[in-house]
């Protein structure tokens, strides 16, 4: 299954299972903020690991910032390829959400152990991540079974 298939499996289950429950107590989504490996859509507060570029760079992911540009990065009239390529994807801080990395986050801790600390767990994390990226990549190019559209 494509991580982004499971992902969004995982998501159902766990509003099923958690959010429902808590939207029926009259909690909001606005009240909450949402947490994910790569920047969302739908909530008016979100924080992730990778920024759209990470995605890309380090685990061999071009799809998304792909639809980004395909879909909203219409080129002004005096555009070039190369300011057309040089504005950022959107807009992240906007009327409708409000995005950070956890690397905006980080800049944001003073205190030089604590910055330190949260540093080197982020990239853990990323090298986590990218690990099984690895894995998925190869699996892809051995031929094995997936949900991925970008076949």
């Amino acid at each position: 299954m494509h991580s982004s298939t499971k992902l969004l499996s995982n998501l159902l289950r766990l509003t099923e299972e958690r959010i429902v429950p808590l939207t029926r107590a009259g909690v909001s989504t606005r009240d909450c903020i949402f947490f994910s490996t790569h920047e969302p859509s739908g909530f008016n507060e979100f924080y992730y690991l990778f920024t759209y570029e990470d995605n890309r760079d380090l685990v061999s992911n071009p799809h998304d910032i792909d639809i980004l540009e395909q879909v909203f990065r219409v080129p002004g009239p005096s555009d070039t390829p190369e300011t057309l390529a040089a504005r950022p994807l959107y807009n992240r801080y906007n009327k409708f959400f409000a995005s950070k990395s956890l690397a905006d986050l980080l800049e944001a801790i003073s205190d030089e152990v604590e910055r330190k600390y949260w540093a080197n767990e982020i990239a853990r994390v990323k090298e986590l991540y990218k690990s099984l990226d690895t894995t998925y990549q190869e699996g892809e190019k051995a031929g094995a079974e997936s949900a991925s559209v970008w076949k």
